[in-house]
């Protein structure tokens, strides 16, 4: 996706060079005639708004709870971590909360991704042995992966 700023600096040059109308140069760059506006007067696009954080009533209770174990996953084998549905009947279970399973599927992904639990870095060197070397393989073949020799 292009950035506003290079969209301004388009939006500009085809103003200046082709002497196009707002309503054309919103039609060619595919954007509303108020973004023409806004590019024509100024080269640099205005900052975004910043919105107040809404409330989270239904969730802010269990917040603490979620965070000590999606924490506590990180030392735990793959196999044993918490589901966003296992978290979600945790709560249920131990704690008597009263909220919907996709409120906190939505919460545990955002803060699986603040937490840096999604990714893991796993590097596998290759070698190639002494004497083998990559043998590139005929049209004729039906073989996908190259032969080793």
């Amino acid at each position: 996706m292009r950035s506003r700023v290079e969209l301004f600096e388009k939006i500009r040059r085809d103003r200046r060079l082709d002497q196009l109308s707002i309503r054309e140069l919103a039609d060619r760059h595919g954007v509303h005639r108020r973004t023409v506006r806004q590019a024509l007067a100024a080269a640099v696009p205005p900052p975004r708004r910043v919105y107040p954080v809404r409330p989270r009533p239904a969730i802010d209770r269990w917040v603490t709870v979620i965070d000590a174990w999606l924490i506590g996953d990180k030392d735990a084998p793959r196999k044993q971590r918490h589901t966003a549905r296992r978290v979600w009947q945790r709560l249920v279970a131990e704690h008597q909360a009263t909220l919907a399973e996709v409120t906190v599927s939505r919460y545990v992904a955002r803060r699986r991704v603040e937490l840096g639990l999604l990714t893991q870095e796993v590097s596998i060197p290759q070698t190639i042995w002494p004497g083998l070397r990559p043998r590139s393989t005929s049209a004729s073949s039906t073989r996908r992966s190259p032969v080793w020799s």
